[in-house]
C-alpha cells in the first residue's frame, strides 16, 4: 500500500481532485467545470452546492484511478480566495458565492474600497448587507470555498492565513482585525476560525466519505489559497524563489522572509500576504485576462484551426503554439498590450504583412513583458526572484516557456505537477502536517522533481530589451486611463 493524501482544489471555474502519494505521483486525477452566473448587470455568482458536488464527481474518479494500493489517509481543500459565501449554522449557503469579478457596489462599498485596498471578499460582504440584508443579517459564517466545503467534510467552519485576509485578517497578528470590521459592521463572531494552512481541523464524516467513496475519519487538513499552494506545489518555499502563473490571469508570487507589512501599490494592485509556508511571505502582482485574449484569439479569430484540430484530434492550442514558433522572437515587431480585461488591450505595429502566427507569439510575448515589468518592480523592493518556477495551463507550452525565460532575461523551470501544482502544494503541506516529513523543505525536495529549465537565449536579448522598452511605455500610457498600471 501506498500512502497519499486526496485533494480538492476549488478553482475559479473547475473543481480537480486529486489523490497524490508521499512521493509526489499524481495517481488520480479528475477535473468538472462549474457554472458562474450573472443574473443581473455587474453580478457574478456560483452556487457553492456545485463546489461539493463537482468534488464528489471528481473525487470518486480520481480514487478509482487511483486503485486499491492507495492508502488514502488524509483529504485537504485549497481554493481560490476571490469569492466569498454566507452560510448558515449547518453550513447551507444563504446566498450564492459572489466573485471577485462582481462589480455591484454602494457608496458605503466605495469608501472601504479607498480606505482598506485588497479586501475584495470584505467588500462582497457588505454588498449583502446593503442590498441582501435577509441574507446578511441570518448568516452565521462568513467564509471562502475552503470554508464551505471544509464544513461539508467535519463540520467545522475553518479558514487560513492566506485565505483570511481578503475578508479583514490583519496579516501582522495573524488574527481578525477586529477595528477594521467594527467600521465595517460586520461582528467578528460573524467569521470562522483562522488556524495555518496544514492544521488538522477534524475528521472525514461518514456522510462525505460514502460520497466521496474515501475511508470514513481521516484527517481533514487545510490546504490553503491556490496562489501560495501552487508556489509550495512548485518548490517556490525559499527567498528568492518565484512562482509564474500562466493560467486565464497571471500571476507572480516572490517568496520572502521580511514582509513590507504596510506596502500595497494601488496602480499595480501588488501587495504583500501571508505564504502557505510558517515563517514565509510573498510579494504577490497579478495581471488578469492575459489568457483569455488567447482564448478570445482562438476563438475569433482561429475558427479555422479549432475545426482542423477536432478532426484531427487535437487541442487548437497546441496548433496555435506551432504557429507561435513559426514567428521569429519579437512577432515582426508587434506589441500587444493585455489590459483586454479593462476594455484597453492593443496590438501595436500592425501593417498589411502582418501573419496571424505572428499575432499569437505578440499575445504570449505581451504577457511575458508583463512580468518581466512586475519582477523589476519587485526587485526594487529587494524581493528578488533569482529562480523561476511555472505553473498553469499555459506552462505546458515550449514556445511559451522559451518566450518567457528569453523575455525575463533567467531561466523557467517546469516541475512534473506543474499543470496541478496548488493540488501538490496541499499535499507537500499535508504529508509536512502528518508527520511523514520533517519540515516542508524535506517534503518538497522529497516529491517535487523538476523536468526541465529553460535558459534564455543570448542573441535575442538586445531584441527584447528593446521592445520592452516600448511595451512600457504603452503599457503605462494605457494602464493611467485605467487606473490599472
Amino acid at each position: 500500500m501506498v500512502r497519499c493524501v486526496a485533494v480538492i482544489d476549488v478553482g475559479q471555474t473547475k473543481v480537480r481532485s486529486l489523490v497524490i502519494s508521499e512521493s509526489g505521483d499524481i495517481l488520480g486525477n479528475a477535473i468538472h467545470e462549474f457554472p458562474t452566473t450573472s443574473p443581473v448587470q455587474g453580478a457574478m455568482e456560483q452556487n457553492p452546492e456545485h463546489w461539493y458536488g463537482s468534488a464528489v464527481h471528481t473525487m470518486r474518479q480520481a480514487v478509482a484511478m487511483a486503485g486499491k494500493n492507495a492508502e488514502i489517509i488524509a483529504i485537504s481543500v485549497t481554493n481560490d480566495p476571490g469569492v466569498v459565501v454566507p452560510m448558515d449554522e449547518l453550513g447551507r449557503n444563504l446566498y450564492p458565492g459572489i466573485c471577485w469579478l462582481d462589480t455591484r457596489t454602494s457608496q458605503g462599498i466605495e469608501h472601504f474600497r479607498e480606505v482598506f485596498p485588497q479586501r475584495h471578499g470584505l467588500y462582497k460582504i457588505l454588498l449583502l448587507r446593503d442590498y441582501f440584508a435577509d441574507a446578511f443579517y441570518r448568516t452565521f459564517k462568513f467564509g471562502t470555498p475552503l470554508t464551505y466545503v471544509t464544513h461539508k467534510l467535519c463540520r467545522r467552519f475553518a479558514i487560513d492565513t492566506t485565505n483570511a485576509p481578503a475578508l479583514g485578517m490583519d496579516i501582522k497578528s495573524m488574527k481578525w482585525d477586529e477595528s477594521l470590521l467594527t467600521q465595517c459592521g460586520i461582528p467578528v463572531e460573524m467569521l470562522p476560525e483562522i488556524f495555518p494552512p496544514g492544521t488538522i481541523v477534524g475528521a472525514l464524516n461518514i456522510e462525505a466519505a460514502r460520497d466521496m467513496d474515501l475511508p470514513e475519519n481521516i484527517s481533514v487538513i487545510l490546504g490553503g489559497a491556490n496562489m501560495q499552494c501552487a508556489a509550495v506545489g512548485v518548490g517556490a518555499i525559499r527567498d528568492a524563489t518565484s512562482k509564474i502563473t500562466l493560467d486565464i490571469g497571471l500571476n507572480i508570487d516572490v517568496c520572502v522572509s521580511e514582509p513590507l507589512f504596510d506596502y500595497f501599490d494601488k496602480p499595480t494592485k501588488m501587495y504583500m500576504l501571508p505564504h502557505a509556508v510558517d515563517g514565509k511571505w510573498i510579494l504577490e502582482a497579478s495581471l488578469p485576462g492575459t489568457g483569455l485574449a488567447l482564448r478570445w484569439f482562438r476563438d475569433n479569430c482561429c475558427a479555422d484551426l479549432i475545426v482542423d484540430a477536432k478532426r484531427a484530434n487535437r487541442d487548437a492550442y497546441d496548433v496555435m503554439n506551432v504557429l507561435a514558433e513559426r514567428s521569429q522572437p519579437g512577432a515582426e515587431g508587434v506589441l500587444f498590450i493585455p489590459l483586454m480585461l479593462y476594455g484597453k488591450g492593443m496590438f501595436y505595429n500592425l501593417d498589411l504583412n502582418l501573419k496571424r502566427n505572428s499575432m499569437i507569439r505578440a499575445i504570449m510575448e505581451g504577457t511575458a513583458y508583463s512580468t518581466r515589468f512586475f519582477l523589476e518592480m519587485m526587485h526594487g523592493l529587494n524581493a528578488f526572484a533569482t529562480e523561476v518556477y511555472l505553473e498553469g495551463s499555459g506552462a505546458r507550452s515550449r514556445v511559451w516557456r522559451q518566450i518567457m525565460a528569453d523575455i525575463v532575461g533567467r531561466p523557467v523551470s517546469l516541475t512534473h505537477a506543474s499543470g496541478e501544482a496548488a493540488g501538490m502544494g496541499a499535499a507537500v503541506i499535508s504529508f509536512t502536517s502528518l508527520g511523514v516529513y520533517e519540515g516542508i523543505n524535506r517534503a518538497a525536495d522529497a516529491m517535487i522533481e523538476e523536468i526541465e529549465k529553460v535558459k534564455p537565449r543570448a542573441e535575442f536579448a538586445d531584441l527584447y530589451a528593446r521592445n520592452y522598452q516600448k511595451f512600457q511605455e504603452l503599457l503605462m500610457m494605457a494602464g493611467s486611463d485605467t487606473g490599472t498600471i
